[in-house]
């Protein structure tokens, strides 16, 4: 169920300072492994260390929901989001597709991070329900026998990950990339690839990640490198987090 958005959007639009970093708490700026393995693996066990008092940001929902949209060329505004929470029994009556899907997905979003909370593990019926419901009543073509094959295996991988985290991080990107380069899904497959994205870093104990819909997913140029992309934004999450 989506949340009243009031208390999404408590602190949205306002800046947040970071918290002030120690030199061991720099970020690199190279795909150095153990240096990245190290600052990723404190920031993690301060973030369990918080428990309950550092729960997401209340802007994480919309944010999220922008910048996935936004990588599959849905131009959606902050403004546009709060617009489709709000609960006014007038707008449910006009409410447009695309704010239901806007809806849709953010009751998706909750209802992973109360699985990740939980500890429940993902199932292809979830999934196959989270694409029926992007589609916003669109007639969605239906999976056939090979890719639900092919998604239960992905959710297996998922439900029993890496638990070094290097590897982990590495099965993440591999299987993130195999999703957006050979898609499983035959509409919104980018929105529902960053779902599943989600969902894997929760359960090997990493946040959330934003990546913004002026940047692309997987870089172009020969001297940038994915895995340093996801990298970063981990370690971005985590500064949001831990402020």
């Amino acid at each position: 169920m989506v949340n009243d958005p009031q208390h999404l959007t408590g602190v949205a639009g306002r800046k947040t300072t970071p918290r002030r970093r120690s030199p061991k708490d720099a970020r690199p700026s190279s795909l150095d492994w153990p240096a990245w393995v190290n600052l990723i693996e404190r920031q993690r066990r301060l973030a369990q260390r918080n428990g309950a008092r550092a729960p997401l940001p209340d802007d994480y929902f919309i944010r999220a929901t922008c910048a996935s949209f936004g990588l599959d060329g849905i131009i959606s505004s902050e403004q546009e989001v709060i617009d489709a929470l709000t609960r006014s029994p007038s707008q449910r009556k006009l409410r447009s597709r695309s704010a239901q899907r806007i809806r849709n997905h953010i009751a998706i979003l909750q209802s992973v991070e109360k699985a990740l909370r939980l500890g429940y593990p993902l199932k292809s019926a979830n999934v196959i329900r989270w694409y029926t419901s992007i589609g916003g009543g669109l007639s969605n073509t239906e999976l056939s026998a090979e890719r639900i094959d092919r998604l239960s295996q992905i959710i297996e991988r998922m439900n029993s990950p890496q638990l070094r985290l290097q590897p982990a991080l590495q099965e993440i990107l591999q299987t993130y990339n195999d999703l957006l380069s050979d898609p499983l899904f035959p509409s919104f497959n980018g929105i529902l690839s960053r779902l599943l994205l989600r969902y894997h870093l929760g359960r090997c104990g990493l946040p959330f990640v934003v990546f913004q819909a002026n940047e692309p997913e997987i870089p172009t140029r020969a001297d940038e490198s994915p895995m340093m992309k996801l990298l970063t934004a981990i370690d971005q999450s985590y500064q949001r987090l831990l402020t």
